[in-house]
């Protein structure tokens, strides 16, 4: 520092002008689209939803706008969430939102209520009006009292989200919003439908951020100083703010590099690589171009462009001056503020995407092992029931064999068949088809068996005729 004050006064005014003057700098707006959560991630987490209803004045109105309102909010191009209901809340005024949910197949129900109030009040005003003309133009004017009316709109609007599974409110809060206008003679203010629809629009709004993630548009600015740098650069360094000014975003960051291997010490050159970093989504590199530029400002020393003997002292007395004149200029704070929330917000995001994709990752192995259960049961069951039949079928066998052994093949088959064949013993024909309801004998080597559908007749013991009745 103390090398800064004994350099003539003319060159130290010429080191402090350019301070001076690069504090005032201008700057180029460079709109950066910043990814959010939302501010309530219960709330967000239920997307497939409904809305019930709104109690008080202009409450379905308001209902139908949330619902517009929702089913337009977007994120990552996408509708985020899915409106069931078909936006005529029927039944919703006799159902419990809980009841509607479920009917109308939600996950969450909105509802709650809202108050609407006008008041108004006279207002004494005074308006210009004309005391004496001459040849249709005013000669002399004066001040007319005028009773005035000043008319005030507040709404109030309380939403509630619940969790038709639990039945749990998982979001509530309080809006509200006011605007006033003055009604005068001849001069009608703003209308009172006009004003609740402002307010109302600004509270859907604010829903919409508590509920879903968004996408918000912040401003980062780029610096024009080309101090430090000499001609070819600092032509180099104003195309590229031309470029930024006119969207061309990648030429001129391209410029910006360019000088930066030349001039890596020149602070906007680091600020503004670090606007193009965050422009393009790079946070991490935006804030470490920041925090750069920061310590630049703060420490400056020689830069490497410096060259022999005035123009190399020039440039270190200019750097002195701007270490006493300017400190670390606000918009370096504001940006590395700036970015440093995109990057907390984008790590949100990302835990919220983590965990929504751990939870898919879960219910997808519950479902599948539910899937692999009810596999093994079928399977279980299947081969129960074909060691059942298998069974059965071996005690069918067994059974025949049996029958066979003890009646023949011809009377064993017909037996199993529940038929009655001729030359069949009276045991066999019971067995077939069980007792008779009565027999009757027609002589001493003659007997006939009477069964509700045929008669048997036996003779000598065996069966010698079989008739249909």
């Amino acid at each position: 520092m103390k090398t800064f004050f004994f350099l003539p006064r003319a060159i130290r005014l010429m080191a402090l002008g350019v301070a001076v003057a690069c504090s005032g700098c201008a700057t180029t707006a460079v709109n950066v689209a910043g990814r959010f959560p939302a501010h309530n991630q219960s709330a967000a987490n239920l997307r497939r939803i409904a809305v019930a209803g709104f109690q008080g004045r202009g409450g379905d109105e308001f209902a139908a706008s949330l619902e517009t309102e929702l089913a337009n909010a977007q994120f990552d191009g996408k509708p985020y969430f899915t409106l069931v209901g078909g936006g005529t809340r029927s039944g919703a005024g006799v159902l419990s939102p809980r009841d509607y949910g479920r009917t109308v197949g939600a996950t969450g129900v909105y509802f709650g209520q809202i108050t609407e109030r006008v008041s108004s009040e006279p207002l004494q005003m005074e308006t210009t009006a004309c005391a004496r003309w001459e040849n249709r133009v005013c000669k002399q004017w004066y001040q007319a009292p005028v009773t005035c009316e000043r008319r005030t709109v507040a709404v109030a609007v309380t939403p509630r989200l619940m969790n038709v599974a639990t039945g749990e409110i998982v979001y509530t809060d309080e809006k509200t919003g006011q605007e006033q206008t003055t009604w005068c003679p001849g001069a009608p203010g703003t209308s009172d439908v006009a004003m609740i629809t402002d307010i109302q629009r600004g509270i859907l709004r604010n829903i919409h951020m508590d509920v879903a993630p968004n996408v918000q548009v912040v401003q980062a600015h780029v610096m024009d100083d080309t101090s430090g740098l000499n001609g070819a650069m600092a032509a180099s360094f104003e195309e590229a703010v031309k470029q930024m000014k006119a969207s061309n975003t990648q030429s001129a960051c391209q410029l910006w590099t360019k000088i930066h291997d030349e001039a890596p010490s020149h602070v906007p050159t680091v600020f503004n690589l670090g606007v193009c970093a965050e422009s393009a989504g790079r946070y991490k590199q935006a804030l470490d171009f920041y925090t750069q530029a920061g310590d630049l400002k703060a420490h400056p020393g020689t830069s490497a462009e410096s060259s022999k003997g005035i123009g190399s002292w020039l440039h270190a007395a200019t750097a002195k001056a701007q270490a006493l004149v300017v400190q670390p200029d606000d918009n370096i704070t504001t940006a590395k503020n700036r970015v440093q929330r995109l990057i907390a917000a984008q790590g949100q995001l990302t835990t919220i995407d983590m965990t929504r994709k751990a939870e898919v990752a879960r219910e997808r192995r519950e479902a599948a092992a539910v899937e692999r259960s009810q596999q093994e049961k079928v399977a279980r069951e299947r081969q129960e029931a074909a060691g059942a039949k298998q069974r059965q079928d071996q005690a069918v066998a067994a059974h025949k064999r049996d029958i066979i052994a003890q009646y023949g093949e011809s009377a064993g088959d017909a037996i199993l068949q529940g038929k009655v064949i001729n030359g069949m013993s009276k045991d066999a024909v019971i067995t077939s088809i069980g007792k008779p309801q009565r027999t009757q004998a027609a002589s001493a080597s003659e007997e006939m068996w009477i069964y509700p559908s045929e008669d048997v007749i036996f003779t000598n013991g065996k069966v010698s005729y079989v008739g249909k009745q």
